[in-house]
């Protein structure tokens, strides 16, 4: 009886928290765009960026250290196609996430890097078969030396094969480079 009762308000208490964002989302807009995203939520992520990261989705490896092709990266859509998250090293000591998501119509993602910061960019420029993306701003970084990513341009070669190119700062000065070369993993 008691597990029944918590049951219900849970589900009570989920459905009050969804209404409550949903009518965060649309308030005060009466645009023809609002009333669109109102009625279909998800069709907003649904534009031309975000269906280029969600090409994403899936397992990618690369060359370890011993030649051998290790998981290097796990990539999923979420949030009912509104974000796409990455995961860097999967359960390595050096695990990242990347998430990216829209602001407005602009493609943005925040780096959660294994040094401690969180970069954020936003897309400069695309081609279709690539994204450039450039720093935003840095959370959680502690001075103004400190080391930040704050460059990443993803190049999707074809439904197989993935480029991610980054550069590192310190300050305002680009420090080095480093370059990922991913594989679809079968199975």
């Amino acid at each position: 009886m008691i597990r029944i009762t918590m049951t219900r308000v849970l589900a009570a208490a989920a459905t009050s928290v969804a209404l409550a964002l949903g009518a965060c989302s649309s308030t005060g807009d009466h645009s023809a765009k609002a009333a669109a995203k109102a009625e279909d939520p998800a069709a907003h992520a649904q534009g031309p960026m975000m269906k280029f990261v969600s090409r994403l989705a899936g397992d990618w490896e690369m060359k370890g250290p011993d030649g051998k092709p290790m998981l290097a990266m796990r990539t999923h859509v979420m949030a009912g196609g509104s974000a796409v998250a990455e995961t860097m090293f999967p359960g390595g000591p050096h695990e990242m996430i990347n998430m990216y998501h829209l602001d407005g119509d602009e493609l943005v993602m925040t780096h959660y890097c294994a040094s401690g910061n969180q970069p954020r960019m936003q897309c400069s420029s695309t081609d279709g078969k690539s994204v450039e993306l450039t720093l935003r701003d840095v959370t959680n970084r502690l001075d103004s030396d400190e080391t930040y990513m704050g460059y990443l341009k993803v190049t999707l070669v074809d439904d197989d094969h993935l480029i991610q190119e980054w550069k590192n700062f310190s300050g305002n000065k680009e420090m080095g480079k480093v370059r990922f070369e991913f594989t679809r993993a079968k199975g």
